[in-house]
């Protein structure tokens, strides 16, 4: 579902360019979900994840179990 959602923003031609960022609105429940997404992995719902689940510094605030935040993305 999120793979459709993406490729649907991109045909209007969102999310494009290598230096954007598109950002996921979803509940909790489908949160705590999609942070376990892996690339290649399977998914509780049997379909293979297109793409790792990384939060980073440029993120809502988010704290690793070290208690420091990820590195931002290079252009983001």
């Amino acid at each position: 579902m999120i793979v459709v959602a993406i490729k649907h923003v991109e045909e209007h031609g969102y999310g494009t360019d290598p230096t954007s960022q598109l950002i996921l609105l979803c509940n909790p429940q489908e949160a705590e979900i999609i942070s376990t997404f892996k690339a290649g992995a399977e998914n509780e719902n049997g379909q293979v994840a297109h793409y790792d689940y990384i939060p980073s510094a440029g993120a809502p605030p988010y704290l690793l179990p070290s208690g420091e935040t990820p590195k931002a993305e290079a252009g983001g």
